[in-house]
């Protein structure tokens, strides 16, 4: 799934580039080709992938405020970061996959509001993975609030890049007053 704005609407694209959801306010989605659960009201973003989604990807979020709760399903998921996002007053942002990568050049700042990311996808997935990656992103909670990162790297057991949070590229992690929990 691709999640971006567009002109004001929150537009949901699946992998075939078939678009899913789109809406100014409030959309509550149960798409039959791809499983996902989506809901959008009162500028809160709320997506779960249940068994069929492979990925989300945050793209473009400019002009989006509410809250983003983004949740993979029982099988491999990952969420990929990819946007400048500030939110509202006391919105949060909750991630939880088996991989979630933050790219270079993204950022996320809440007022008041935490941004935690939760990736549980290492044992038994055969897989190399880094649980959670900073990739030379700016994560950011202004006011009150806490970052948490927290994951399990894959277990292939030829690989060294089996991390479970991984910061790198100059990434920057802040809070003005709350904890940074690693």
């Amino acid at each position: 799934l691709r999640v971006s704005m567009s002109g004001g609407n929150l537009v949901i694209v699946d992998s075939n580039g078939h678009t899913i959801a789109s809406g100014p306010t409030d959309l509550d989605g149960d798409p039959a080709n791809n499983g996902a659960e989506i809901a959008y009201v009162d500028q809160n973003l709320v997506i779960d992938t249940n068994v069929d989604v492979d990925s989300i990807v945050f793209g473009d979020m400019t002009g989006f405020t509410g809250s983003i709760t983004a949740i993979g399903g029982s099988e491999f998921d990952e969420i990929i970061y990819k946007s400048e996002l500030t939110l509202a007053d006391g919105k949060a942002v909750d991630l939880s996959a088996e991989e979630i990568k933050f790219w270079p050049g993204s950022s996320l700042t809440t007022f008041n509001g935490n941004i935690v990311a939760v990736a549980a996808g290492g044992i038994g997935s055969g897989e190399q993975l880094q649980g959670v990656h900073v990739y030379g992103a700016d994560l950011e909670v202004t006011g009150i609030g806490s970052v948490t990162l927290a994951g399990e790297g894959g277990d292939e057991p030829d690989s060294n890049s089996n991390i479970g949070v991984h910061i790198t590229n100059e990434a920057t992690i802040t809070t003005e007053d709350g904890n940074i929990d690693i």
